[in-house]
C-alpha cells in the first residue's frame, strides 16, 4: 500500500501508459495536473485513496480515456469539470462518494459511449440535464444521494440501453413518469426518499425485465398496478412509507421475489394466500397497514423467509383457530424476526410457538388481546434476543422456562394480568439488558437473582404487590443507567446505602411503597440522575447535604412523606425542571432562585411552617433571627484591610453609595403590600449588579 503525493513527474518516460490504477492506497495530495500528457491512458484509477484538490479540467485533454475512477476519495472536491465532455472514448465514469458539488456538465450529452455514469453521495445540484439523452449508449446512471431538483426529465426515457437507474435521496418531484416505460430494458428503479407525489404509472408491469422497483419514502398515492405481481423477474419490491391505497391482487405470479416491503402505507384487504407462493420470498413486511382479515399464508412453503413483519393491522378474526398459522411456521427455519404487535389477535398463544426456528432473534406480539396462560415452549427458542409480549391479557405465572433463554437482551410482560412470583430462573439470564414486568399482579419479593443480570440497564417492575426490602445485589448492579422503576409496590424497610452504587443510573423511581427511615447520605452518589422520585413513602428526617451532588437532577419528588428541616438552599442552583416538596414538615424560608423562581414549577403545599419565597405564594415573611442571620458577602466585601485604608476616604464615599443602594432595596422589599414590592427578578440583579461593583474597588 502506497502513501505520500503523486509524484508531479509521473508523465516522464511513461509516455506510453495506458493503464494507471492507484486505487486502494493511502495517497494525499492533488491529481498533478502533468497526469494530463499521458496522451495514451485508456483506464485511470485513484479510487480510495485521500486525494484533494478536485478533478483537474486538463485531464480533458487524454482523448482516449475509457474507464475513469476517482470513487471514495472524500475529500476531493470541486466540480465537474465540462472538459471532460471531450473523452469521446469514455465508457465508464466512477466518482461515488467525492464531496464533488456543483451541477452536471452540459457537455457530457458528447459522450455518446458512455455506458456507466456513477456520481453518487456528492453534493451536485441544479436539475437533471434534459441532454442526458445524447449519452445513447447508457446502461447504468446513478445520481443518488446529492441535491438534484426538478422533475425526472422525459429525454430520460430516449435511453434506449438504460438498465438501471439510481436516483434516491435527492429533491426531485413530479412523480414517475408515465413514459419511463418506454424503456424496455430496465431491470433497477431506485427513487426513494424523494417528494415525487403521484401515483405509480399503470403500464409500468411492461417492464419485463424488471428486477428491483424501490421507491421507499416518496409520497406515492393511488394504488400498486397489479400488473407488477405479474413480473416473474421481479426480486425486489418496496415501497414502504409511502401513501398508497387499494388492496393486494388475489394471485401474485412472483417466483423469483425476495424482498416484498409495502410497510407503513393505507393499504386494506386481506392478505392472499398465493403470498406462499413467493417460493424464494426473505423479507415480507407489510405492518402499518390496514389490512384485516384471517391470516390463512400458508409460511411453510416460504423455507427461506428471514422477516416477517405485519404488525399494526387488524388480523384478529375472534375464532377459535385463528393462532393456527403458528403452526405453518414450524419450516421456517431460517426466521430472524416475527413482528405481529398490534394486529388485533385474541386467541391464545398456541404449544406450537416452541416449534419456531432455533435462528429466531425477535418475536414481538405485544399490543394484542392475547390470552390464556404463557405456554412453558417458549423456554426453546434457545436464540431469542428480544422477546415482547406487552400490553395484552395473559394470566398465569411467569413459566421458570423463560430462564432458558441465555441469550436474551430484552423481556418485555409488562401490562398482562401475570400473577404469581418473579421465578429465580430469570437471573440465569445473564445477557439481559432490559427487563420489563410493570403493570401487572405479580407478588412476592424482588428474586436476589437478579444480581446474576450484570449487563442490567433498564429495570421495570412498577405497579405491581412485590413486597419485602429492596435487595441490596439489586443496588450493586453498576450496569443500570436507563431507569429502576419499582414504584407502586409494598416494598418496606429503610433505601439501602448501596444505592449509591447506581453511578451511572438517569432514572429511579420509588414511590408510593411503604419505605421509611432517613435517606441515606449515600444516595449523593447517584451523580448522574436526572429524574428521582420517593413521593408517597414514609421516609423521615432532613435532606442529606450530599445530594448536592446530584447537579444534573431535572425532575425531584419527595412529596408525601415526614422529610423534615429547612429546604437546601443548594436545590435553586440544580437545573430542575420540576420539584414537588409538597405534604412534608419543612419549615424556614422558600429559595427564590432556580425553579424556586417559577411558581408553576414547583410544589411545597402542606408544609405549614414555610414562610418567604416569590409573592405567589403568599407566604408570610420570615421573622428576622439577628441570633442566626449571617452578613450577607456583599457587605462582607467593605471589611478593608491595611492597604484599603490608605484610601480610606474614597473607599468610605463609595461604600455609603452602594449601602445606600442596598437599603433602598431593602426597604422595597419590605412594603407591606405586595404590589409596592420590588419583582424578585430585579431584586437579584439589582444585588448582583452591586456586588459585581463593590467587588472591583
Amino acid at each position: 500500500m502506497f502513501n505520500g503525493v503523486i509524484p508531479a513527474n509521473i508523465s516522464s518516460g511513461c509516455s506510453n501508459l495506458e493503464l494507471l490504477d492507484l486505487s486502494y492506497n493511502e495517497l494525499v495530495g492533488s491529481i498533478p495536473k502533468e497526469t494530463s500528457f499521458l496522451f495514451k491512458l485508456t483506464f485511470v484509477s485513484f479510487s480510495n485513496n485521500n486525494l484533494v484538490g478536485g478533478i483537474s479540467p486538463s485531464l480533458g485533454n487524454i482523448s482516449s480515456i475509457e474507464v475513469f475512477s476517482v470513487t471514495s476519495n472524500v475529500l476531493l472536491g470541486g466540480s465537474i469539470p465540462g472538459t471532460l465532455g471531450q473523452w469521446k472514448a469514455l465508457k465508464e465514469f466512477y466518482s461515488h462518494d467525492c464531496n464533488l458539488h456543483g451541477t452536471i456538465p452540459q457537455e457530457f450529452s458528447r459522450l455518446t459511449r458512455l455506458s456507466i455514469l456513477e456520481l453518487g453521495r456528492n453534493k451536485i445540484h441544479g436539475v437533471i440535464p434534459t441532454n442526458i439523452s445524447g449519452c445513447s449508449n447508457l446502461q447504468s446512471l446513478d445520481l443518488s444521494n446529492n441535491k438534484l431538483v426538478g422533475s425526472i426529465p422525459k429525454e430520460i426515457s430516449y435511453l434506449s440501453k438504460l438498465v438501471n437507474l439510481v436516483l434516491e435521496d435527492n429533491n426531485l418531484n413530479g412523480g414517475i413518469p408515465p413514459f419511463m416505460v418506454n424503456i424496455k430494458s430496465m431491470e433497477t428503479l431506485i427513487i426513494s426518499r424523494n417528494p415525487l407525489c403521484g401515483s405509480i404509472p399503470d403500464n409500468i408491469g411492461h417492464w419485463k425485465n424488471l428486477r428491483h422497483f424501490i421507491c421507499t419514502n416518496c409520497n406515492l398515492s393511488g394504488t400498486i398496478p397489479h400488473s407488477l405481481f405479474n413480473l416473474s423477474l421481479l426480486i425486489n419490491l418496496t415501497l414502504d412509507d409511502n401513501q398508497l391505497k387499494g388492496s393486494l391482487p388475489p394471485v401474485m405470479m412472483l417466483p423469483n421475489l425476495v424482498f416484498l416491503q409495502l410497510s407503513v402505507n393505507k393499504l386494506t384487504g386481506y392478505l392472499p394466500p398465493s403470498i406462499s407462493n413467493c417460493s424464494r420470498l426473505n423479507y415480507l413486511e407489510l405492518a402499518v397497514n390496514k389490512f384485516s382479515g384471517k391470516l390463512t399464508i400458508n409460511f411453510a412453503k416460504l423455507r427461506d423467509i428471514t422477516f416477517i413483519t405485519l404488525g399494526q393491522n387488524n388480523f384478529g378474526s375472534s375464532e377459535v383457530d385463528e393462532m393456527k398459522f403458528f403452526d405453518s411456521l414450524e419450516n421456517c427455519t431460517q426466521l430472524k424476526l416475527l413482528d405481529l404487535r398490534g394486529c388485533n389477535f385474541q386467541g391464545v398463544l398456541p404449544v406450537s410457538i416452541g416449534n419456531l426456528s432455533n435462528q429466531l432473534q425477535s418475536l414481538y406480539l405485544n399490543g394484542n388481546q392475547l390470552h390464556g396462560k404463557l405456554p412453558e415452549s417458549i423456554g426453546s427458542l434457545s436464540g431469542l434476543e428480544l422477546l415482547s409480549l406487552g400490553s395484552n391479557q395473559f394470566t398465569g405465572n411467569i413459566p421458570s422456562t423463560i430462564g432458558n433463554l441465555r441469550r436474551l437482551m430484552a423481556l418485555y410482560l409488562y401490562r398482562n394480568h401475570l400473577s404469581g412470583h418473579i421465578p429465580d430462573a430469570i437471573g440465569n439470564i445473564t445477557m439481559l439488558l432490559r427487563l420489563s414486568l410493570f403493570s401487572n399482579t405479580l407478588v412476592g419479593v424482588i428474586p436476589s437473582s437478579l444480581e446474576n443480570c450484570k449487563n442490567l440497564t433498564a429495570l421495570y417492575l412498577n405497579d405491581n404487590k412485590l413486597n419485602g426490602i429492596i435487595p441490596t445485589k439489586l443496588l450493586q448492579l453498576s450496569s443500570l443507567s436507563i431507569s429502576m422503576n419499582l414504584s407502586q409496590n409494598n416494598l418496606f424497610g429503610s433505601l439501602p446505602t448501596e444505592v449509591g452504587d447506581l453511578k451511572m443510573l438517569n432514572s429511579m423511581d420509588l414511590s408510593e411503597n411503604n419505605l421509611s427511615g432517613s435517606l441515606p447520605s449515600s444516595l449523593g452518589g447517584c451523580a448522574s440522575l436526572l429524574v428521582l422520585s420517593l413521593r408517597s413513602n414514609s421516609f423521615q428526617g432532613v435532606i442529606p447535604s450530599s445530594l448536592s451532588s446530584l447537579k444534573g437532577l431535572m425532575n425531584l419528588d419527595i412529596s408525601h412523606n415526614k422529610l423534615l428541616g429547612q429546604i437546601p438552599t443548594f436545590l435553586q442552583y440544580f437545573k430542575l425542571e420540576y420539584l414537588d416538596m409538597s405534604y412534608n414538615d419543612f419549615e424556614g424560608e422558600v429559595p427564590m432562585l432556580g425553579v424556586f423562581s417559577n411558581a408553576s414549577a414547583f410544589s411545597i403545599l402542606g408544609n405549614s411552617r414555610l414562610c418567604g419565597g416569590i409573592i405567589e405564594l403568599g407566604l408570610p415573611r420570615c421573622k428576622e433571627t439577628h441570633k442566626n442571620r449571617h452578613t450577607h458577602n456583599i457587605l462582607n466585601v467593605y471589611q478593608e484591610d491595611e492597604t484599603a485604608m490608605q484610601n480610606q476616604e474614597t473607599h468610605a464615599q463609595i461604600r455609603d453609595k452602594w449601602l445606600a443602594s442596598i437599603l433602598k432595596i431593602g426597604v422595597s422589599c419590605s412594603m407591606d403590600s405586595p404590589q409596592d414590592r420590588m419583582d424578585m427578578k430585579n431584586v437579584v440583579d439589582g444585588l448582583k449588579h452591586i456586588l459585581d461593583n463593590v467587588k472591583n474597588i
